[in-house]
């Protein structure tokens, strides 16, 4: 499914890989935990920051190659909490979705293709495919891109052309291709060629 227009209600559905499978009242207790420690502690932040921090105290990036080939794209945010290894990018971002939905903000699953291999798949200089995935939630009155996997909230951005003030990998620019619940159950290589289909009519 590609990008469609910011629809709260259609942002607040699980899909595939993003079903909730623990309560959202133990979502809720790890986040408000989290939150009002730090503010006792003089440190300003968002619930969304402590929804990130919930996350990475579960879950870690595994850097093990095999393991990514074998289940990137593929897992559940179930699958993906229980093991306590991430893939990348896509199984964090499932995870922000599921939970972010059980406490009640629309949030979308957001894939995109880095800037400059989308210039080489159009120019036919193909290389190793490099996308990365975030959310957009709906919070304090308007929609926040998010970056699960680095702890991130941007306030401001285009919500076609991402321009990060960081590098992810090698590149900060990406291009918004897929807005949707999430991927669904896929391989790496359909993946890949789902991703140049699309990218290269953009």
């Amino acid at each position: 499914m590609q990008a469609r227009p910011f629809d709260s209600e259609y942002f607040l559905q699980s899909g595939e890989l993003t079903k909730p499978f623990i309560s959202a009242q133990f979502v809720y207790d790890k986040v408000m935990g989290d939150y009002n420690k730090n503010i006792t502690n003089g440190i300003r932040l968002t619930k969304l920051d402590s929804l990130m921090n919930f996350i990475h105290s579960y879950v870690k990036q595994d850097n093990d190659s095999d393991f990514i080939s074998e289940n990137k794209y593929y897992r559940t945010a179930k699958e993906v909490f229980e093991s306590g290894k991430s893939t990348g990018t896509t199984d964090f971002a499932n995870l922000f979705c599921t939970f972010a939905r059980q406490l009640g903000l629309p949030t979308t699953h957001l894939h995109a293709a880095d800037y400059t291999w989308v210039k080489q798949l159009k120019a036919g200089k193909l290389t190793r495919h490099v996308s990365c995935s975030f959310c957009e939630c709906y919070y304090g009155g308007k929609w926040l891109l998010i970056d699960p996997a680095n702890k991130k909230i941007i306030n401001d951005y285009n919500p076609s052309m991402i321009s990060l003030g960081y590098y992810i990998g090698t590149s900060c620019q990406y291009v918004a291709y897929m807005r949707c619940i999430d991927l669904g159950k896929q391989h790496v290589e359909e993946h890949n060629k789902k991703m140049e289909k699309i990218c290269f009519s953009i």
